[in-house]
């Protein structure tokens, strides 16, 4: 199964139009579940998922009831460097917990979880097959960027002041964006050795309101990344995800 988690039901409708024979059920009388095919691949679609705990518990229940082979997360973001434009769409070249230190009790970074990398990183394979579907559909409309997850939906650049090493958030110093899952999505991936990747429209610069004057350019956006990953799930080939793809739960 390819396993694709948003955070509200708008962000799978237009993949759930796209199956066939979908059946649908409530995880756990909470979360909307849609599975059913698509380029004779098996897809599931979850939604209304908001936190990293959700997003992580999650992902490891159904895997542990399908074999996955790869997890998309989608839906918007926020940008926390000011190198990146509202309404581009933002692909996870590494995700990190933005509410974790255990840095006063283990040698780890500030933002890492002990036993775990500080960063988790988008397999090079899974973004050999997504760029040039970005490219074809959204040219010069997408960035590879560091996502930062918090379970708080941020409206100020200072909550994060905590997180600054020399002054920038994690010490790095371009192209971050602020989310609420991707990395709950990228610690289950890592338990399972799973690829994942999280594909999301900047909706506005953390600490500033949404110009709902762009929101249309936002909407073009978003529609044409739900069309760039059904090119995505029509190129791929299920023993190349194989290869990276490893034990599941």
């Amino acid at each position: 199964m390819i396993l694709i988690l948003g955070s509200s039901r708008d962000d799978t409708l237009f993949f759930e139009a796209s199956l066939s024979h979908p059946e649908k059920e409530m995880l756990f009388d909470r979360y909307p579940f849609v599975h059913g095919r698509l380029f004779n691949q098996e897809i599931g679609l979850v939604s209304e998922v908001y936190t990293e705990p959700e997003a992580s518990a999650l992902t490891l229940y159904l895997m542990h009831r399908y074999f996955v082979l790869l997890v998309f997360s989608i839906g918007t973001c926020f940008s926390y460097t000011d190198d990146l434009e509202v309404s581009k769409v933002a692909v996870s070249e590494q995700v990190a917990f933005g509410d974790v230190d255990q840095s006063p009790l283990k040698p780890v970074n500030v933002g890492q979880i002990p036993g775990y990398p500080a960063f988790f990183r988008t397999p090079k394979e899974v973004m050999g097959f997504l760029l040039p579907c970005l490219e074809a559909r959204l040219p010069n409309q997408y960035e590879e960027a560091t996502f930062i997850s918090t379970n708080a939906f941020l409206t100020k650049k200072e909550e994060l002041d905590p997180y600054l090493v020399e002054g920038k958030l994690f010490g790095l110093e371009k192209k971050v964006v602020l989310d609420c899952t991707s990395a709950g999505i990228a610690m289950s991936c890592e338990l399972t050795h799973t690829p994942f990747v999280s594909l999301k429209v900047i909706e506005a610069h953390v600490g500033e309101k949404i110009d709902y004057l762009r929101y249309n350019d936002i909407l073009k956006t978003y529609t044409e990344l739900g069309k760039v990953i059904l090119s995505a799930l029509s190129a791929i080939s299920s023993d190349e995800i194989l290869q990276e793809g490893g034990d599941q739960v």
